[in-house]
């Protein structure tokens, strides 16, 4: 599970397709999940069944690793359907080279439903090995099918018992984290102390890694420990930045970052937009229709790159984003834990819908629905900064 920024998209990703209406996609990177497993199981399976051959062993290990996949989508899948049920939408499930994420929108806001969420995954992968295991018991030993059921119970133990190791961004770290933040610590401190346990997990398995190379385990094996310690390490890491985030993010205060803004006709030019600009003194402005409804907000970026003699011939409009559900901030829908007075948002609301729909300027909006003023992602990423760099300190 994660519920991190979502990963950059790739025109490269397949889409599977939707589970409860969550888009299923596989990164080309599992293409060497895919090829490792059948090096390794190819040999295995051509000593343990005498009745296949060489190329037919390979062939019956690379369809092992797509059952693999499916497995490891299973196991995301349960964290899908826990979180959906519990109300947190899930934006995307990705198959990755180092297993799979599904990506929560949001942090859970109690400590069971993230204890709930994270040990939906590797119960998922403990029913498929206790069912490959039965499978394996019930077929005759040697062949094929008795191989394979195997290989599915002991790759999915393996799965679960290494996700449940108690260390972010691994299922084990976020229960940590639900333990922890159970007994009293707060959510961000809760995080901190799993993030760290991740670190310290990064370590351990490094050190394995370095001693496997130095011992007789192969170098691709030892290696491959190697990378996935450098994994846990930066995840780790990103994490604990995050954390500090979340801490800093209620000293920052939404309405003073917010810019006078100006209502200009969307007919307007950009030099009658620049020229009212100037005579109110305002940082931004803000396009309406014939009804004097916000429709659109000018980019500060799009105008610079106007020449001064195309001014007047250029229509606002042509350097304006149309403002959506997603740039524009209603106190009464986005509203957070403590509201402010001249916008009504706080910093951690807004933060998270930056996360979650990224534009380089949103519109505020009052209660009452009025612009109240224009919130610069550049301005809040640059106090946010500041405070990070001051400790939090105003």
């Amino acid at each position: 599970m994660s519920s991190q920024p979502p990963a950059r998209r790739s025109a490269s990703m397949l889409t599977l397709g939707r589970v409860r209406g969550v888009p299923v996609v596989v990164s080309p990177s599992w293409t060497l999940v895919a090829l490792l497993l059948t090096v390794v199981y190819g040999p295995l399976v051509d000593d343990a069944v005498a009745d296949v051959d060489g190329a037919g062993a390979y062939a019956a290990a690379f369809a092992f690793s797509l059952l693999f996949a499916g497995c490891v989508l299973a196991h995301e899948l349960g964290h899908t359907v826990i979180s959906t049920a519990l109300g947190y939408p899930v934006r995307r499930v990705v198959l990755l080279v180092l297993g799979g994420v599904s990506e929560i929108d949001g942090e859970p806001t109690r400590p069971r439903h993230e204890l709930a969420i994270a040990a939906s995954g590797p119960l998922v992968s403990l029913v498929i090995a206790a069912a490959g295991l039965g499978a394996h018991l019930a077929t005759p030993a040697g062949s094929l099918a008795s191989v394979l059921f195997a290989l599915l119970a002991w790759t999915n133990l393996a799965l679960a018992v290494f996700n449940l190791l108690p260390g972010l961004p691994l299922d084990g770290g976020h229960i940590v984290r639900a333990v922890v933040w159970a007994c009293g610590a707060s959510a961000v401190t809760s995080t901190r102390i799993a993030a760290w346990c991740g670190r310290v997990l990064a370590v351990l398995v490094a050190g394995t890694g370095l001693l496997a190379l130095r011992g007789q385990a192969g170098t691709g094996s030892s290696l491959l420990v190697l990378f996935l310690a450098v994994y846990l390490w930066a995840s780790a890491t990103q994490t604990l930045r995050l954390a500090d985030v979340r801490r800093t993010l209620p000293t920052v205060s939404v309405a003073a970052l917010l810019r006078p803004g100006v209502l200009v006709p969307e007919h307007a030019s950009v030099a009658e937009a620049l020229r009212r600009v100037h005579d109110v003194g305002a940082r931004g402005v803000v396009l309406t229709d014939a009804a004097q409804r916000p429709v659109a907000v000018v980019e500060e970026r799009l105008v610079s790159a106007v020449a001064p003699e195309r001014q007047a011939w250029t229509p606002a409009r042509d350097v304006a984003r149309p403002l959506t559900a997603a740039t524009t901030l209603r106190p009464d829908v986005h509203r957070g834990h403590d509201g402010e007075a001249g916008g009504g948002l706080d910093a951690t609301t807004v933060f998270e819908h930056m996360q979650r729909h990224p534009a380089p300027e949103y519109l505020v909006l009052t209660d009452a629905g009025e612009p109240a003023g224009i919130i610069a992602t550049v301005d809040f990423a640059r106090a946010l900064n500041q405070r990070l760099r001051t400790g939090g300190r105003r």
